[in-house]
């Protein structure tokens, strides 16, 4: 694994990972993730990996705070895309994936929602292992559990046909 600074390259090429420190305030951690977006980009690589699966620096962010941090994440990446080419192309887009504890984890991912709806593929796990898989496409993102169809059983259950 090649390393640049607070960024390691992963063994085939394709994708950064970095690891923050625990004890980062919010926005610290915000500042280092848009840092590592910027390295992942001028290294041309397809994805970021940003493992912090213990927090101490900052309580769970609410809803403004995954916001205003996705946002300041979209627009990074975006900026940086424009920048080193002049337009916006989507095939240059990076996939960011946070690893963190699952308390910090909101229960209708809606960091991910708000990073799609900025343009930026982004999702969220419990390990670096699941991470990773979903960054190199060999796992669905995990869907919000919200509402009625929050019930996983609901669309299985068997119901005696009558006769």
């Amino acid at each position: 694994m090649a390393t640049v600074v607070g960024l390691h390259i992963d063994r085939s090429g394709r994708f950064g990972i970095t690891h923050p420190s625990a004890d980062l305030s919010l926005d610290a951690f915000t500042k280092a993730v848009k840092h590592a977006i910027h390295l992942t980009k001028r290294l041309a690589l397809g994805g970021l990996v940003v493992v912090m699966p213990e927090v101490k620096g900052f309580p769970p962010p609410g809803v403004s705070e995954r916001k205003d941090m996705v946002t300041q994440w979209a627009t990074s990446a975006r900026d940086e895309m424009i920048s080193e080419w002049g337009t916006l192309s989507a095939d240059s887009r990076i996939r960011l994936v946070i690893v963190a504890p699952a308390n910090y984890i909101d229960r209708g991912r809606i960091g991910v929602a708000l990073a799609a709806i900025r343009g930026l593929t982004a999702n969220v796990f419990t390990t670096e292992h699941e991470a990773v898989d979903w960054l190199i496409g060999t796992t669905p993102p995990p869907l919000p559990r919200t509402g009625p169809s929050a019930d996983p059983h609901r669309l299985h259950r068997h119901h005696p046909r009558h006769h």
